[in-house]
């Protein structure tokens, strides 16, 4: 059983690391504890330094056997990752795991050691990350115009945002956008165990926007080391005109600055000119807050059973794409 302080120190640890993240975090891993994984939390030492580094393991598609990932880790440079991943694959072989997935915070170039080869990523790509320790005048000049634009509409047309505890009410939301648009987001106990986890000290943030009462849209931003995340969103059709959305998330850039947040993670950005990719039809409004577009490394599996990797892929390649023909056939009547 962890000790009092155990949970803090860890968060620290990660904090201080060369590429902290929140997905690193000690409640991130309890949140996915409640979803099926295990956390695993290591401690290894790479340039005399103490880096930790949590890893999630559960179920292969191979019946009895299980594999390894670590979300946006580990948290070091590239220079300490050789030595880091070295750990990572001697934990996995220690705890019999078929293979190990890394998807760690580094911008596309890097590549790892030989024997691990290149995965589907879990994470976004790629992201757009706004600086958000600026004025108010010196930020909304940043934007493009029509985002500019569609903030003042917002306010103009009588959308109000607040923080909000009505997780209930974001689910709603959240089960709307998921028929709209024929995808799976998150069910509402997934929300309500990450707002039980994470809102009681201000690092997770619902917000709610509306109009005359209902709601029309709404975001989490989730904080840890300077930077806010926004992680989920949801809307209803109604109302699309008045451009909730853009308030919403201007409402959260200035009160993360105000917590003491620099950065403000759009969390997924589709890559321009490409109208097939999952994320297109967000270009337009996500990149009109021109934040510095990242584009990451990847996620990358090193084969412990190579027939078991090999099997659980096959399965994964032929779920999704058994979900992408139902979602298109969902589409057409939406």
């Amino acid at each position: 059983m962890r000790s009092p302080d155990e949970e803090g120190q860890w968060d620290a640890a990660v904090a201080a690391a060369p590429n902290p993240h929140l997905l690193q975090t000690w409640r991130w891993g309890e949140l996915q504890s409640r979803f099926g994984w295990t956390a695993e939390r290591h401690r290894l030492y790479t340039g005399g330094q103490e880096v930790p580094v949590t890893l999630l393991t559960t179920a292969t598609l191979i019946p009895g056997r299980r594999f390894g990932y670590v979300p946006k880790g580990p948290v070091v440079d590239a220079a300490g990752m050789p030595a880091a991943l070295e750990a990572v694959a001697a934990w996995g072989r220690a705890q019999g795991l078929s293979f190990v997935r890394v998807e760690p915070e580094l911008e596309a170039g890097w590549r790892p050691p030989r024997g691990w080869r290149h995965a589907p990523a879990t994470q976004p790509e790629h992201s757009s990350i706004i600086n958000i320790g600026r004025s108010d005048d010196e930020l909304l000049a940043s934007f493009k115009p029509k985002t500019r634009y569609n903030i003042r509409l917002a306010a103009k047309k009588g959308i109000e945002v607040a923080m909000s505890e009505d997780i209930e009410g974001f689910a709603r939301l959240s089960a709307e956008t998921s028929s709209r648009h024929g995808i799976q987001l998150a069910p509402e106990r997934y929300y309500r165990e990450l707002q039980a986890l994470m809102a009681g000290d201000g690092t997770s943030h619902l917000y709610l926007a509306s109009h005359q009462g209902r709601n029309l849209a709404g975001i989490v931003v989730l904080r840890f080391g300077r930077r806010a995340t926004y992680l989920f969103g949801a809307s209803t059709r109604e109302g699309r005109e008045r451009m909730p959305a853009y308030l919403l998330h201007w409402q959260a850039m200035r009160d993360m600055r105000q917590a003491g947040d620099r950065q403000y993670d759009l969390w997924g950005v589709p890559p321009e000119g490409d109208p097939d990719h999952a994320y297109a039809n967000l270009w337009q409004f996500k990149s009109g807050w021109q934040g510095r577009i990242i584009h990451y490394a990847g996620a990358f599996d090193l084969p412990i059973s190579t027939p078991a990797w090999r099997g659980h892929n096959t399965l994964s390649n032929l779920r999704q794409t058994v979900r992408r023909l139902k979602s298109r056939m969902i589409v057409p009547g939406r």
